[in-house]
């Protein structure tokens, strides 16, 4: 085999070693640079809108002692529930059903506080909070 030939498969391994290594450390990066923070103990818990499953963590978040109140956001009412409302067709607020997931899991109505007014986005859920 000629030292061209050598060099250059030489070359292509070192290569193919490296680009396999730099794979493996861009896969576990995230793992060394993301540690997750742990809840502290605050004057409330805010539930952003958007997704129920942050309703309910916010319950828990609450009955381990985390804060003494539990804050949601109204947020819009999306076309297709405003559609319903002009029908006269009942269709709960998001809110709304977001303080029943709150009562239900052991949140008193006392300490369920809404804010905002149709809020459109996170940036405005923070002004109103």
């Amino acid at each position: 085999m000629s030292c061209f030939r050598k060099c250059l498969f030489t070359i292509a391994g070192i290569a193919i070693i490296s680009a396999a290594l730099l794979a493996g450390v861009v896969a576990t990066a995230g793992n060394w640079l993301v540690q997750p923070d742990r809840p502290v103990r605050a004057d409330a818990i805010v539930a952003l809108s958007g997704d129920l499953l942050r309703t309910v963590y916010a319950a828990e978040l609450y009955r381990a002692g985390m804060a003494p109140r539990v804050i949601l956001t109204e947020e819009r009412r999306l076309p297709p529930h405003r559609k319903l409302d002009e029908m006269g067709i009942p269709f709960p607020e998001m809110h709304d059903v977001s303080r029943e997931i709150l009562l239900k899991l052991g949140v008193p109505k006392e300490a369920i506080r809404v804010v905002g007014n149709r809020v459109t986005s996170t940036a405005a859920e923070a002004t109103a909070v």
